[in-house]
């Protein structure tokens, strides 16, 4: 199992490495390339793309049952399928769109119409996590059993749920980049699960519970994100955030009086709360020159960055789908 996994690391590392040396607004251009960080695309070019990235998120509203014929070997789960609840949306389109954010060059991050769409998704981002951990929390005793029972008689169990939510986001026309960053967080999941389901969610929600103690104010996640950083590069990117800004105000991203404009940003002062659900989804919140700026923030090392709620959110959307199949 193990040298499976690895395999399939080298080949997905491999695919992102492509994505490392295509074009700066390219999907899946990572935030860490230099030249993408820096550059400043004009405002219609941002607001193309963003348009672009976030098409298939307007698909996500509503779903079909996901089919189960194929995740229990022997087919144990054949005839049977999942329903495709609230719960389980708003976790597949919260895994979308911070994915989409944090594939923008910083710079684009900044675009007024790209933080007016982060911020009116704030409140779905609390309650994806909450409605997941109110979930995962319901499952009776038995349930559980059965399902740590599941994953270790059967390894590649995890694998073949990735697989068929895989499916179900490419008819949706979710981009291959945006599939190819849920399989490589799931495949880190997987291997998580098959040692155990129970310690895997406890971690999780324990780390969940703390940042919904802290709250989501963006003075007290600017502080976070600063020692996090180090003063120095904590001031630097408070910097590049600050000239972005400004060079899009000049550049006439802040299109008050155009409808288009108005309906994409909502009108908004672009001030209010970051919520935990967002902080916990790796987001924080700096203050710039036309309010809080909402920035992505770091995660578990690598290209593709796990952050702590988007493991939660596909640990539970596999031990859903799994239950469901157990039936």
């Amino acid at each position: 199992m193990t040298d499976q996994l690895s395999r399939r690391r080298l080949v997905v590392g491999a695919a992102a490495g492509g994505s490392l040396l295509s074009a700066c607004f390219n999907d899946g251009a990572p935030s860490q390339t230099p030249n993408a960080s820096s550059l400043l695309l004009s405002p219609e070019e941002v607001e193309r793309e963003w348009a672009r990235l976030t098409k298939p998120r307007a698909a996500l509203v509503s779903g079909t049952p996901l089919p189960l014929d194929r995740v229990l070997s022997d087919g144990r789960s054949k005839g049977r399928k999942s329903n495709a609840d609230e719960v389980a949306l708003s976790a597949v389109r919260t895994l979308f769109l911070s994915g989409a954010f944090r594939d923008l060059p910083e710079t684009a991050r900044v675009h007024p119409t790209v933080q007016a769409t982060m911020r009116s998704a704030m409140p779905e981002f609390d309650s994806a996590i909450i409605g997941m951990k109110q979930r995962l929390d319901a499952l009776s005793p038995t349930e559980r059993a059965d399902l740590a029972r599941e994953f270790k008689r059967d390894p590649q169990l995890g694998e073949r749920v990735l697989a068929i939510v895989d499916e179900a986001a490419a008819d949706k026309d979710v981009s291959d980049v945006r599939r190819l960053h849920l399989r490589r967080m799931g495949l880190w999941v997987c291997e998580r699960l098959a040692q155990s389901s129970e310690m895997l969610v406890g971690e999780y929600s324990r780390k969940m519970e703390k940042v919904f103690e802290r709250g989501g104010t963006e003075a007290e996640s600017e502080r976070r994100l600063m020692a996090s950083l180090g003063a120095t590069s904590f001031a630097a990117m408070k910097s590049r955030i600050a000239e972005a800004e400004e060079r899009y105000r000049v550049a006439g991203a802040m299109r008050t009086s155009d409808p288009e404009y108005k309906r994409a940003t909502g009108d908004s002062d672009n001030s209010g709360l970051l919520t935990a659900g967002g902080i916990f989804m790796g987001l924080a919140g700096v203050a710039g020159i036309i309010g809080a700026v909402i920035v992505a923030t770091g995660g578990i090392a690598g290209a593709f960055v796990l952050t702590a709620g988007g493991v939660f959110l596909i640990v539970g959307l596999i031990l859903l789908i799994v239950a469901a199949a157990v039936g």
